[in-house]
């Protein structure tokens, strides 16, 4: 089963997105903000696209991309609700260093052979301890 399989294993990564357009000359043009149905609808095209990426490149099979297709939520989520004023630079700037920070914290990676080994914080409910990430 798909999540025996990636238990412990919840990758996610985040984008900055600017509320609005910028025209050739510079000047600004705001968006009205994203409707919880408009939300909902950009979450199932972010899902449909990210579940066929995986499918095609072999991390999924074809009968876990049907089944997670069919759900109403599969792990994909969209928040829309922070937005930093274009003067709070702080805001911006902490929000920057928040999404800048990388999936795995190196601290927890450890050389095993030509392998690389992530550490859990606890162990998985297979008691696993840690799991081999990537050959050199």
């Amino acid at each position: 089963m798909l999540f025996k399989r990636l238990r412990g294993l919840f990758y996610h990564f985040h984008s900055i997105v600017i509320a609005g357009l910028f025209d050739k000359a510079g000047n600004f043009y705001p968006a009205s903000f994203l409707s919880s149905n408009e939300i909902f609808e950009v979450e199932k095209e972010v899902r449909s696209k990210m579940i066929n990426f995986f499918l095609k490149r072999g991390l999924l099979e074809k009968e876990e991309a049907q089944n997670m297709l069919s759900w109403n939520t599969s792990g994909f989520s969209l928040d829309a609700s922070v937005l930093i004023d274009a003067q709070d630079r702080h805001g911006l700037e902490r929000l920057i260093r928040y999404c800048a920070r990388p999936i795995f914290a190196s601290s927890r990676l450890e050389a095993e052979g030509d392998k690389l080994k992530y550490i859990f914080s606890k162990p998985n409910l297979n008691g696993e301890k840690g799991s081999l990430v990537k050959t050199f």
